[in-house]
């Protein structure tokens, strides 16, 4: 093979990495899977204001709306790669960020006296999911560079 020959070659490579990159970016933050998981966050959080059994069922709901989405979506990407260390990281402190917010929410609501106070938290951190998705798909495009 020629000098010209590899470079091409390589630049190829670079291209198609490129947009393998851009490709599971894109089906990780797609906005209905975000807003459906938003939605299943929102049941799971607000289930703790309803009497009874109904909230073990509204818990189970939206768990199995949460774990579908993230199922279907695995199971559609034409892309599939072993999330890295940095990635789990920030997942997980996401997910500590959001349930903080959540329990102190509920904690002020509490506090103020308003009704259904994990009802209104759930609500609040749900928006906050969704409205973060965007500068964390930003963080995310950084970590896979």
């Amino acid at each position: 093979m020629d000098p010209d020959g590899a470079r091409r070659s390589l630049d190829t490579m670079r291209r198609m990495q490129d947009r393998t990159r851009e490709e599971y970016l894109r089906q990780s933050f797609a906005r209905p899977g975000v807003l459906l998981i938003g939605l299943g966050l929102f049941i799971v959080c607000a289930s703790f204001d309803l009497p009874g059994r109904w909230d073990t069922l509204a818990v189970a709901v939206g768990d199995a709306l949460i774990l579908g989405v993230i199922a279907i979506c695995y199971a559609r990407a034409s892309v599939h790669r072993k999330p890295s260390g940095a990635e789990l990281v920030i997942v997980l402190a996401a997910s500590a960020y959001l349930i903080a917010g959540f329990v102190a929410l509920q904690v002020v609501a509490r506090l103020v006296g308003l009704p259904a106070p994990y009802t209104i938290a759930a609500a609040v951190t749900a928006l906050t999911f969704v409205a973060l998705t965007r500068p964390m798909r930003r963080v995310y495009a950084k970590i896979l560079r």
